[in-house]
């Protein structure tokens, strides 16, 4: 019953949030400076992440990619999991899952964003919850501060996109998959170039230089 009404205060407060935002943009402000990936300070990292539901087949995913303050992405994982209990477990599970590769991959300065409107105060405040869901999060509070995480906090799904997506295409993989620059698919590059915006740096030779990175073709 408690991860039920805990499910529903979610979807309420995502509601309550999408009709403010809807809101001021209608007043004005502008779309791209409310929701688009930002690019982490010099010498630290981002890691988005996020979980996908498949109700029709039991099974959730959960994903994420780790970029730096270029906006060049290092790792992109996902695994398909066992339809968690709540939403709250799923968005944990996908948190947790990214902590590991930051700890398997020894980065540093890392940040952390979920679209999970209570992802910083399920993770802060864990100690209070002795549920299931209360242990895993108190795991990733102690994980974060073994390993220096910076900050847990949330960004809107607009932000969040890659992640997402990544979580999804997880949702239906027979087995669980890290890739690096590498090996990244056409289409996982092709998000991370959606996601970059004048707003963050100088647009056309950033994005040159990431192709390049990646051995990827710029198509205009």
């Amino acid at each position: 019953m408690r991860n039920v009404l805990v499910d529903g205060q979610i979807m309420l407060a995502d509601y309550k949030k999408a009709v403010q935002e809807l809101s001021s943009v209608q007043q004005g402000s502008s779309l791209d400076s409310l929701s688009r990936w930002e690019v982490p300070p010099e010498g630290q990292l981002r890691l988005n992440v996020d979980a996908s539901f498949n109700e029709i087949d039991n099974r959730g995913g959960i994903g994420g990619v780790i970029r730096n303050h270029l906006g060049q992405p290092l790792v992109a994982f996902g695994n398909s999991i066992s339809m968690p209990e709540s939403v709250v477990m799923g968005e944990l599970l996908a948190i947790k899952e990214g902590i590991r590769i930051v700890r398997d991959k020894d980065f540093k300065q890392v940040i952390i964003s979920s679209d999970f409107l209570f992802v910083g105060q399920a993770v802060t405040e864990s100690y209070k919850d002795l549920s299931y869901v209360g242990v895993c999060a108190k795991e990733i509070d102690t994980m974060c501060v073994d390993l220096g995480i910076l900050s847990v906090f949330h960004v809107r799904r607009s932000a969040n996109s890659v992640a997402h997506y990544i979580s999804k295409f997880a949702c239906f993989s027979p087995t669980p998959f890290s890739w690096v620059s590498e090996n990244f698919p056409s289409w996982l590059i092709t998000l991370v170039m959606n996601d970059i915006s004048q707003k963050n740096y100088k647009f056309a030779l950033v994005k040159k230089k990431i192709c390049v990175m990646l051995n990827y073709t710029v198509r205009n």
